[in-house]
């Protein structure tokens, strides 16, 4: 849980910037594969084809290199891709050389991965000077793109935006019917609770924090949670895993 930190501009501030995309066959396990002891395994009510035009969009806004001509055929197959990434990948290294070649003796099918690091300049900002801390930490030059150099930082420079910093919202509130979110509560930095109305309300706090969030919002019309018809909210969550090789 490291990586989930509470800054500006969210969690991508501490992120590696890689990019995969869920494959088809991840939105319909309960179909494909059946139920599973012990698991609780459902079918999304989306497709990727219905995400497809989302991901071509992330990934123009926050800039991905890849290369299509290089992804094996079954990865190509499970996430069918419009075209071509927006930025071809960096050097490959000496290193990731060795292992890509010693992962093919044994049948594997290494390909540069995609991720929201600028290979060359893209949208005002820099190539990677592959200082190697995509990982956990800020890019100093802000070559890998995130929520913050993509998308808040360009929108506070329209000044249309305004940012209230350390505020923790606790509550979302709603209308007497429920069908409608008008307003949100919040804890400012001198721990005064505040309250501010609006038209739309987005949540995007990380699994976590925004299933916190919807819990914490129960009211009359939603007794369980805002948006918990289901009693999902909050369960299920689970963390990727991975395999990292080094060599030096």
């Amino acid at each position: 849980l490291g990586q989930l930190g509470a800054a500006v501009g969210g969690t991508s501030l501490h992120y590696n910037a890689k990019t995969p995309r869920f494959w088809k066959q991840d939105f319909s396990l309960l179909s494909d594969r059946g139920p599973i002891d012990g698991a609780q395994v459902a079918d999304w009510p989306i497709s990727y084809e219905d995400l497809a035009p989302h991901y071509d969009e992330v990934e123009r806004s926050i800039g991905v290199q890849g290369d299509i001509r290089r992804m094996p055929a079954r990865s190509l197959a499970q996430a069918p891709r419009s075209g071509q990434f927006p930025m071809l990948p960096n050097p490959t290294g000496y290193a990731a050389r060795l292992l890509a070649a010693g992962a093919q003796n044994v049948g594997w099918e290494p390909f540069p991965y995609p991720a929201a690091v600028n290979s060359q300049p893209y949208d005002g900002r820099p190539a990677c000077n592959s200082c190697g801390l995509c990982s956990s930490f800020g890019c100093p030059i802000n070559a890998r793109g995130d929520a913050l150099v993509s998308y808040l930082n360009p929108a506070l420079l329209t000044g249309r935006v305004r940012l209230i910093e350390r505020a923790l919202v606790y509550r979302i509130q709603t209308n007497a019917a429920g069908d409608r979110a008008t307003a949100v509560q919040y804890y400012n930095a001198e721990g005064r609770s505040q309250s501010l109305s609006a038209d739309k309300i987005l949540i995007a706090g990380s699994p976590i924090q925004t299933a916190r969030l919807l819990l914490m919002s129960a009211n009359s019309a939603h007794p369980d949670g805002l948006g918990n018809g289901s009693d999902q909210v909050g369960r299920n969550l689970m963390f990727h895993y991975f395999t990292q090789g080094g060599a030096e």
